[in-house]
């Protein structure tokens, strides 16, 4: 029986640009709105904030349920006062180190050394396909992981969205330049530095970000992933 990849969730990212006055008060307004929404068909979780944009927030949300995503956004998130501009990117499609996904709260806790970053992509186009299988393939030795590469086209985040977990700054600096600057069919990188994040996930939004995964993934990696114990695990 074929797959309905219709009704099955996608990764929504919302980018909030704040009044730089109002940059403190609008983030703990957003955190504490983004906290108490308990809806089915939109799952928040995470809220970050970057080095370099101090006053810019980004909303990682699972949705499934783009109508009650439309209601998150304009009542939780543009009407919080100091939000002066909103910009959303979506992604459906892409592939996932589910160790690192399962790893990650407990990697970037405040007090951790991991860091972690956004790394945009533009792609050639036609050099799709061949992108996000270079990056799936790299063998993740240099002290940084991909968490996930998340197509985004014509996004303004970029053609290819990847999370980078890394055990410094550093790490992550070489690991760009000589792993995926390099790769053919790579027009240009930009990284969003996180400084801050805010975790809003719990154990089922988790899974069905594991699962999300995994049905784009090769039969062999999702069968690997014990989903039935997850809720142990976390």
């Amino acid at each position: 029986m074929t797959r309905d990849r219709t009704k099955e969730p996608g990764l929504a990212f919302i980018d909030a640009v704040t009044e730089p006055h109002k940059d403190e008060a609008a983030r703990r307004a957003l955190q504490e709105n983004l906290q108490m929404w308990h809806r089915s068909g939109v799952a928040p979780l995470w809220l970050n904030t970057f080095r370099h944009r101090a006053a810019d927030v980004r909303l990682a949300c699972l949705v499934q349920d783009f109508h009650k995503f439309n209601t998150l956004l304009q009542d939780e998130v543009r009407s919080v006062e100091g939000v002066r501009q909103t910009r959303t990117a979506f992604g459906f499609h892409g592939v996932a180190n589910m160790d690192l996904l399962l790893d990650l709260e407990m990697e970037v806790l405040p007090d951790a050394d991991a860091s972690t970053c956004y790394l945009n992509l533009r792609v050639a186009p036609g050099a799709d396909h061949q992108v996000l299988a270079a990056v799936h393939g790299l063998p993740g030795d240099a002290g940084v992981g991909v968490v996930w590469a998340l197509n985004t086209f014509n996004s303004h985040v970029g053609d290819l969205s990847l999370l980078l977990l890394g055990e410094d700054r550093a790490a992550i600096s070489r690991f760009v330049m000589s792993d995926i600057r390099s790769i053919e069919g790579v027009v240009d990188t930009v990284e969003d530095e996180i400084v801050e994040w805010i975790w809003m996930a719990d154990a089922d939004a988790i899974i069905a970000l594991c699962e999300m995964f995994a049905v784009d993934q090769d039969e062999d990696v999702a069968d690997e992933l014990d989903l039935d114990g997850l809720d142990e695990y976390l």
